[in-house]
């Protein structure tokens, strides 16, 4: 008679969870770029946006604003600053607010302190953190 087999081998187990180690030692790199990358579009979309509404303000008023914490309602936005901090966005106004520049700091991560920058007169973002990851 012949005896039925009622689970697995411990190697096939073994194997199983070999095999699964392989495929996320695989992923995780590219799983953390892909964070990374996220990030970074977020953040060039909010200083897009930052620029615009700096803009209406400024054909509004003659000037640009210096952002307070706070008071990112008075160029029509919500405070884009995250609630998990990775991300930190300020708007400082030079030149008796006749200019502008709006900087996003990534913070942790991959990236831990790159940054994009946008100004009055270049409204593409740039900075150290287009090259990372």
């Amino acid at each position: 008679m012949k005896r039925a087999r009622d689970g697995f081998t411990l190697s096939e187990v073994l194997m199983t969870i070999v095999i699964l180690a392989v495929l996320a030692a695989i992923a995780y790199p590219n799983f953390t770029k892909t964070i990374e990358l996220g990030r970074r579009r977020e953040a060039e979309d909010l200083l897009m946006a930052t620029y615009a509404g700096e803009r209406v303000y400024f054909f509004a008023n003659s000037k640009y604003l210096d952002v307070p914490p706070g008071a990112w309602k008075d160029i029509s936005m919500e405070d884009p600053n995250p609630p998990d901090g990775s991300i930190q966005f300020a708007v400082n106004c030079t030149a008796g607010c006749a200019k502008f520049t709006a900087k996003a700091t990534r913070q942790g991560g991959q990236c831990n302190n790159s940054w994009l920058k946008v100004t009055d007169g270049n409204r593409t973002p740039s900075g150290t953190w287009t090259s990372c990851p």
